[in-house]
């Protein structure tokens, strides 16, 4: 039986990384707009974990981690009406086109190192 307790429960979870790098001068703006996104997002079924990271050294690099329950929920995800108008509404605020990888969670435990696998 599938142990439903843990995030990213295994070869079914899927990892969207996200990076991209904002005009230092629409930073501000940017993580205004990603935090009500971020908001919304966190209400959805099947999105088990949100994180987002900026390079201490490079703080207008940033970094999203979402790990979603299945393929479905993130297809769903791609959906929500928010997302586009999040979208649209830091269209200019990037410096540099964005990199967007999906990830297939291997194993995760407790006290396990976490794989990933690019999903082809």
């Amino acid at each position: 039986m599938e142990d439903r307790g843990n995030v990213g429960r295994g070869a079914k979870a899927v990892v969207s990384l996200f990076e991209i790098e904002i005009r230092p001068e629409r930073l501000s703006y940017y993580l205004e707009r990603l935090q009500a996104v971020t908001a919304h997002s966190v209400m959805e079924h099947g999105l088990e974990r949100c994180e987002i990271f900026s390079d201490p050294r490079h703080p207008n690099k940033i970094t999203i981690l979402d790990v979603f329950e299945d393929s479905a929920a993130y297809e769903a995800h791609l959906k929500q009406g928010y997302l586009q108008t999040f979208q649209d509404e830091v269209a200019d605020c990037a410096a540099s086109a964005p990199a967007h990888r999906l990830l297939r969670l291997v194993e995760r435990g407790k006290n396990t190192t976490k794989v990933l696998r690019p999903i082809v």
